[in-house]
Protein backbone atom coordinates (compact mmCIF):
# COMPACT_ATOMS: atom_id res chain seq x y z
CA UNK A 1 0.00 0.00 0.00
CA UNK A 2 1.02 3.69 -0.94
CA UNK A 3 2.60 5.19 2.05
CA UNK A 4 0.21 7.65 3.75
CA UNK A 5 -3.25 6.17 2.34
CA UNK A 6 -5.18 4.64 4.48
CA UNK A 7 -6.53 1.04 3.21
CA UNK A 8 -10.46 2.20 2.32
CA UNK A 9 -8.71 5.41 0.43
CA UNK A 10 -6.22 3.34 -1.85
CA UNK A 11 -9.64 0.83 -2.42
CA UNK A 12 -11.73 3.89 -3.19
CA UNK A 13 -9.84 5.11 -5.58
CA UNK A 14 -9.33 1.64 -7.14
CA UNK A 15 -12.97 1.25 -7.31
CA UNK A 16 -13.05 5.05 -9.00
CA UNK A 17 -10.63 3.80 -11.84
CA UNK A 18 -13.43 0.57 -12.54
CA UNK A 19 -16.57 3.11 -12.35
CA UNK A 20 -14.37 4.66 -14.93
CA UNK A 21 -13.46 1.73 -17.32
CA UNK A 22 -17.40 0.81 -16.69
CA UNK A 23 -18.24 4.16 -18.42
CA UNK A 24 -15.86 3.99 -21.06
CA UNK A 25 -16.78 0.15 -21.77
CA UNK A 26 -20.23 -0.59 -20.60
CA UNK A 27 -21.41 -4.64 -20.80
CA UNK A 28 -17.33 -5.13 -21.31
CA UNK A 29 -16.30 -5.96 -17.29
CA UNK A 30 -16.99 -9.12 -15.46
CA UNK A 31 -16.24 -7.40 -11.80
CA UNK A 32 -15.88 -10.48 -8.97
CA UNK A 33 -16.13 -8.03 -5.92
CA UNK A 34 -15.07 -9.51 -2.17
CA UNK A 35 -16.11 -7.61 0.76
CA UNK A 36 -16.42 -4.49 -1.24
CA UNK A 37 -15.61 -1.37 1.46
CA UNK A 38 -14.88 -3.36 4.28
CA UNK A 39 -16.13 -1.92 7.43
CA UNK A 40 -19.45 0.21 7.96
CA UNK A 41 -19.74 1.69 4.01
CA UNK A 42 -23.32 0.03 3.52
CA UNK A 43 -24.26 3.71 1.71
CA UNK A 44 -21.28 3.61 -0.17
CA UNK A 45 -21.27 0.08 -1.15
CA UNK A 46 -25.02 -0.34 -2.26
CA UNK A 47 -24.48 3.56 -4.28
CA UNK A 48 -21.49 2.12 -5.90
CA UNK A 49 -22.84 -1.63 -7.02
CA UNK A 50 -26.07 0.00 -8.21
CA UNK A 51 -23.80 2.12 -10.11
CA UNK A 52 -22.10 -0.47 -11.78
CA UNK A 53 -24.88 -3.25 -11.89
CA UNK A 54 -26.08 -1.57 -15.73
CA UNK A 55 -22.51 -1.28 -16.80
CA UNK A 56 -21.11 -4.70 -16.70
CA UNK A 57 -21.46 -8.27 -15.13
CA UNK A 58 -20.84 -7.89 -11.27
CA UNK A 59 -20.87 -10.71 -8.36
CA UNK A 60 -20.15 -9.41 -5.06
CA UNK A 61 -19.40 -11.13 -2.14
CA UNK A 62 -20.19 -9.83 1.47
CA UNK A 63 -20.92 -10.70 4.66
CA UNK A 64 -23.66 -8.23 5.25
CA UNK A 65 -26.78 -9.54 5.44
CA UNK A 66 -28.77 -6.07 4.62
CA UNK A 67 -27.20 -5.16 1.19
CA UNK A 68 -28.43 -7.85 -0.73
CA UNK A 69 -32.35 -6.25 0.87
CA UNK A 70 -31.29 -2.74 -0.58
CA UNK A 71 -29.90 -4.36 -3.67
CA UNK A 72 -33.49 -6.24 -4.21
CA UNK A 73 -34.18 -4.83 -7.63
CA UNK A 74 -31.42 -5.23 -9.28
CA UNK A 75 -28.92 -8.13 -8.08
CA UNK A 76 -30.35 -12.22 -7.14
CA UNK A 77 -28.71 -13.30 -3.44
CA UNK A 78 -27.11 -16.27 -3.78
CA UNK A 79 -25.29 -18.14 -0.69
CA UNK A 80 -22.94 -20.74 0.67
CA UNK A 81 -23.27 -22.15 3.79
CA UNK A 82 -21.42 -24.38 6.38
CA UNK A 83 -22.54 -27.00 9.21
CA UNK A 84 -21.03 -26.95 12.55
CA UNK A 85 -21.79 -29.76 14.70
CA UNK A 86 -19.92 -30.55 18.38
CA UNK A 87 -17.40 -32.09 16.69
CA UNK A 88 -16.82 -30.67 13.06
CA UNK A 89 -17.39 -27.60 10.63
CA UNK A 90 -17.91 -28.57 6.89
CA UNK A 91 -19.04 -27.08 3.94
CA UNK A 92 -20.74 -28.44 1.07
CA UNK A 93 -19.26 -26.08 -1.55
CA UNK A 94 -22.88 -25.85 -3.33
CA UNK A 95 -24.14 -22.47 -4.62
CA UNK A 96 -28.21 -22.16 -2.98
CA UNK A 97 -30.38 -19.45 -3.98
CA UNK A 98 -31.27 -16.92 -1.95
CA UNK A 99 -30.59 -15.16 1.35
CA UNK A 100 -28.55 -17.22 4.00
CA UNK A 101 -30.82 -18.12 6.86
CA UNK A 102 -28.59 -20.30 9.27
CA UNK A 103 -26.02 -18.34 11.97
CA UNK A 104 -23.36 -20.29 12.67
CA UNK A 105 -20.61 -18.11 13.98
CA UNK A 106 -21.78 -18.22 17.44
CA UNK A 107 -21.96 -22.00 17.11
CA UNK A 108 -18.78 -22.24 16.14
CA UNK A 109 -17.18 -19.59 19.03
CA UNK A 110 -18.84 -22.42 21.63
CA UNK A 111 -17.16 -25.34 19.77
CA UNK A 112 -13.60 -23.53 20.40
CA UNK A 113 -14.43 -23.21 23.96
CA UNK A 114 -15.36 -19.56 24.66
CA UNK A 115 -16.01 -18.30 27.75
CA UNK A 116 -19.88 -19.22 28.37
CA UNK A 117 -20.31 -15.51 29.02
CA UNK A 118 -19.33 -14.60 25.63
CA UNK A 119 -21.49 -16.80 23.77
CA UNK A 120 -24.24 -16.00 25.88
CA UNK A 121 -24.20 -12.10 24.88
CA UNK A 122 -23.50 -13.16 21.61
CA UNK A 123 -26.85 -15.40 21.17
CA UNK A 124 -28.72 -12.52 22.56
CA UNK A 125 -27.43 -9.58 20.55
CA UNK A 126 -27.96 -11.89 17.88
CA UNK A 127 -31.61 -12.54 18.33
CA UNK A 128 -32.55 -8.77 18.95
CA UNK A 129 -30.36 -7.89 15.72
CA UNK A 130 -32.54 -10.46 13.48
CA UNK A 131 -36.20 -9.51 14.75
CA UNK A 132 -34.97 -5.78 14.32
CA UNK A 133 -33.42 -6.01 11.03
CA UNK A 134 -35.82 -8.91 9.80
CA UNK A 135 -38.89 -9.34 11.40
CA UNK A 136 -40.31 -11.55 8.66
CA UNK A 137 -37.64 -13.85 7.87
CA UNK A 138 -37.43 -16.82 9.09
CA UNK A 139 -34.90 -19.74 9.88
CA UNK A 140 -32.42 -19.54 12.65
CA UNK A 141 -31.67 -16.40 13.60
CA UNK A 142 -33.26 -14.73 10.16
CA UNK A 143 -29.94 -12.92 9.98
CA UNK A 144 -27.49 -13.10 7.47
CA UNK A 145 -24.53 -10.94 8.77
CA UNK A 146 -21.93 -14.50 9.94
CA UNK A 147 -21.75 -16.12 6.69
CA UNK A 148 -20.45 -15.72 3.23
CA UNK A 149 -23.63 -15.12 0.60
CA UNK A 150 -23.68 -14.13 -2.95
CA UNK A 151 -25.06 -11.13 -4.97
CA UNK A 152 -24.99 -11.42 -8.36
CA UNK A 153 -26.46 -9.90 -11.74
CA UNK A 154 -25.86 -13.02 -14.45
CA UNK A 155 -27.53 -11.75 -16.76
CA UNK A 156 -26.25 -8.27 -17.41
Amino acid sequence: MPTGKSYYLVEAETMRQLLLACDAAPGSYLLLLDELFKGPARAANKAVLAYLQPRGWVVAATHDGELGALLQSSYVEYHFCETVTADDWYFDYRLKAGPLTMRNAIRLLARLHYPAQVIATAQALSATLATRAHPTRTGEGGSLADSTRWEGNLVG
